[in-house]
Order: C-alpha cells, then structure tokens, then sequence
C-alpha cells in the first residue's frame, strides 16, 4: 500500500473512532440548547428546552456545571457534523487516489522506458 494512502487511511480510521466516541457522548448530555441574554449590564445564561409542546427556559447563571455540559453538548454537535463532512472527503479521496510507488508509475510510462532497469527511476540524476 501507497504510504500517502496509509497516511489518509490513519486519519479516516481516527476520525471514525472519535465521531463514535462524540456521538456515545452526545446520548449523555442534557436536552435543549444555552442561551445568554444581557440585561443592564448583567449577562444571563438560561437553558432551554422543550416541554410537551412548549419550551422551558431555566436561569443557570450560578451553576457553571450545566452550563460546561451545554457548552460540550455544542461543541460535540458541531464537531460531529465537521467529523462526518471531513470522513465522506477522506474516504472519496481514498477511492481517487493515485498510487506513487515505483512500479504503478512506470507502468502508466510508454514500453520504451517499462523496458529500464527499475534503479533508473528511483534515485536522481546528476
């Protein structure tokens, strides 16, 4: 195998494994989304989520622990969806890809360089 594609195929599988791992994660964190408001100077975080067919929005300014597990709920949502457009280039990058060892570019040559002894094509010349 190409080394450019062992390298492409390293980022794909690790991707794969961090999108499962984010999206294991995502299952765990709390329904409804943070929203800030500021108001006469004083900034506000509330969150917000539904509720039989309305939304809810509690006050969680004095509780940093909703308010890091929202923030990770966001970062893990827009991470998955940049992990899923980065997965679908990889693996149609991998499909496309050209092999650069030796012998796949010598064979797309005509017959008259095939012919060569194969240590021609690998070093430069001077």
């Amino acid at each position: 195998m190409d080394y450019y594609t062992l390298i492409i195929r390293g980022m794909l599988d690790s991707m794969i494994r961090i999108r499962d791992e984010y999206s294991a994660e995502l299952e765990l964190c709390p329904e409804g989304s943070l929203w800030k408001t500021d108001q006469y100077g004083h900034t506000n975080y509330f969150w917000a989520y539904r509720e039989g067919d309305g939304y809810v929005r509690r006050g969680i300014s004095r509780d940093p622990e909703m308010q890091r597990r929202l923030a990770r709920k966001a970062y893990l949502t827009k991470s998955l969806k940049l992990l899923d457009k980065n997965i679908y280039q990889l693996e149609r990058t991998l499909k496309q890809l050209e092999p650069l060892e030796a012998g796949a570019v010598v064979s797309r040559l005509t017959k008259a360089y095939q012919d060569l002894p194969g240590e021609y094509f690998l070093y430069p010349s001077r």
